[in-house]
């Protein structure tokens, strides 16, 4: 079933690469039924009623309301030095479910500069792919100082962090079911940033016994979070 993506702000049509998709590869046309799905957990059964450049009006047919999710998952990740690495994550976690994303940049970090466009198309191919009816949300890189100061006061706070002798984030006690989790780089946290995390409440967990990638840690950080909660 193809899927395709109307913005809450602008429901009611597809724009630009999902218009062009739709009418001109797929040959849609009005009177067609398509599904489209809202970023916020509507799916709907709906027929296109007009067509013209880089746009598409359709009428909704059927609506379909996922379940609310069971826990709200929030992963700040240095992004990698190879894109490419970057991006199956962001596809691998959308697929399993996370809300938020946001990219920290680190003393360690290789990469200080991203496309956050191109990497939203990313995650929003794999949210239609995989039927994800919540379109989670790509911030801005930004300096992990800054993001660890930030508001996360009804959150589980978490910086992953290599030591056998800490305790594992499948043990983390939570009176709630909200998780921020930061990621570092391949170099690791430099000690001063580990210090600066805890001193913004954040608690250090290990995620394996073994030293992972950083796209691994953060597709085993949001898989043990998924796992607690189905």
């Amino acid at each position: 079933m193809q899927i395709f993506y109307s913005s809450p702000n602008a429901f009611g049509v597809l724009k630009d690469d999902e218009a062009i998709h739709c009418h001109k590869v797929l040959r849609k046309t009005i009177g067609d039924q398509i599904h489209i799905m809202d970023g916020i957990g509507s799916m709907f059964l709906s027929e296109i009623t007009g067509t013209k450049k880089n746009e598409i009006s359709f009428k909704v047919l059927e609506e379909e309301k996922a379940p609310e999710p069971k826990y709200h998952l929030h992963i700040a990740i240095a992004p990698t030095k190879n894109i490419n690495r970057l991006e199956f994550f962001l596809e691998k976690v959308t697929e399993i479910g996370v809300n938020e994303i946001s990219l920290i940049k680190c003393f360690n970090s290789e990469r200080k500069l991203v496309k956050e466009d191109r990497l939203r198309k990313v995650i929003l191919s794999a949210a239609k792919q995989s039927k994800t009816a919540y379109l989670p949300i790509l911030n801005e890189l930004q300096p992990l100082n800054k993001f660890v100061k930030g508001n996360f006061s009804e959150s589980n706070k978490v910086i992953a962090n290599y030591q056998k002798e800490q305790k594992h984030l499948k043990q983390t006690i939570s009176s709630n079911n909200a998780f921020t989790i930061c990621i570092g780089p391949e170099g690791d946290f430099s000690a001063q940033e580990l210090k600066l995390a805890k001193e913004n409440g954040f608690e250090t967990y290990n995620l394996s016994e073994k030293r992972l990638r950083v796209e691994t840690a953060g597709i085993v950080a949001c898989n043990i979070i998924n796992l607690m909660y189905e």
